[in-house]
């Protein structure tokens, strides 16, 4: 779900609070307060992924204040005859971005050009180090070879991975 910029966090805490399995993900930047730098993590995307039925998710958001920040992302079909839908994501390719950008590693790189994530790539599947088992696509990235693993229309991460660790797949 897209969530208001600047309110990842809060409707982050609300969830946790409530128990309703979701997902925040986080990357590391470097902020400057005073003369201090600091790391510290910051969402990476406006967008908080929520393991719950459509009803639920209503409930929670008609009813509390926090999670009023919460918005569906729909998906708009070329034929305008067919309605919008509630976009959702199939469990195996949201396992997969979840071990991806779980890692905190400066290494995963948050893609966003749509363009660049439309071309083909060969598919392969992670065999060994920490992300084994992942699948992807491998593209080229700034003259490098990296593995992208992608959720369609909304993000995507790019990660390098040592050649013998893959495996192509059809």
């Amino acid at each position: 779900m897209r969530v208001a910029f600047h309110r990842e966090l809060r409707v982050r805490d609300e969830l946790i609070r409530l128990g309703v399995e979701h997902f925040l993900p986080l990357k590391w930047v470097q902020r400057t307060y005073g003369d201090h730098l600091r790391r510290i993590q910051v969402p990476a995307l406006n967008y908080v992924f929520v393991h719950a039925s459509q009803e639920a998710i209503t409930q929670f958001k008609m009813y509390n204040k926090e999670l009023s920040y919460l918005r569906y992302k729909m998906i708009t079909h070329n034929d305008t005859s067919l309605p919008e839908e509630i976009m959702t994501v199939p469990d195996r390719e949201m396992q997969n971005f979840m071990r991806v950008t779980q890692v905190i590693d400066d290494d995963v790189q948050y893609l966003t050009c749509s363009d660049f994530l439309k071309k083909e790539g060969r598919k392969v599947r992670i065999v060994g180090g920490d992300f084994m088992g992942v699948e992807g696509k491998i593209k080229r990235i700034k003259k490098d070879r990296c593995v992208v693993v992608c959720l369609q229309d909304i993000a995507a991460v790019a990660i390098h991975v040592p050649f013998e660790y893959l495996e192509f797949i059809e």
